[in-house]
């Protein structure tokens, strides 16, 4: 038989692996580091041009293949916790902040790519 569990958490492990990889290496690109600090471009390249929350979607990613990975409800339940957090206060907060920043550039980031993956 095909262990598909196991090969379910392997690929979505290496996939959220990447992703996160893919991410740091587009914030550097156009130097800023993923804080409230000054942000000096937009990063909408790479994972950031089909999402603007790249990273979030690693480690939620990385999170979920760990629950699966491990059998746990209580690690799969706050990954669903999380997300909701992520989304209704930590996004919000920092679109916010990158509208102050970035202005109508940022907006039209926000017309053209998804907040997640959707």
């Amino acid at each position: 038989p095909i262990p598909i569990r196991g090969i379910l958490v392997a690929v979505s492990f290496a996939f959220g692996l990447k992703l996160a990889g893919a991410c740091g290496q587009e914030l550097r690109r156009v130097g800023t580091i993923p804080n409230f600090a000054e942000v000096p471009k937009i990063a909408n390249q790479g994972p950031f041009a089909y999402t603007r929350n790249g990273m979030y979607v690693a480690v939620l990613t990385l999170q979920a293949s760990l629950a699966i990975g491990l059998d746990t409800a209580w690690l799969g339940l706050s990954s669903v916790v999380m997300m909701i957090y992520l989304d209704r206060i930590v996004v919000r907060a920092e679109e916010d902040f990158l509208t102050k920043e970035l202005g109508v550039e940022y907006q039209k980031y926000c017309e053209t790519v998804p907040r997640w993956l959707f």
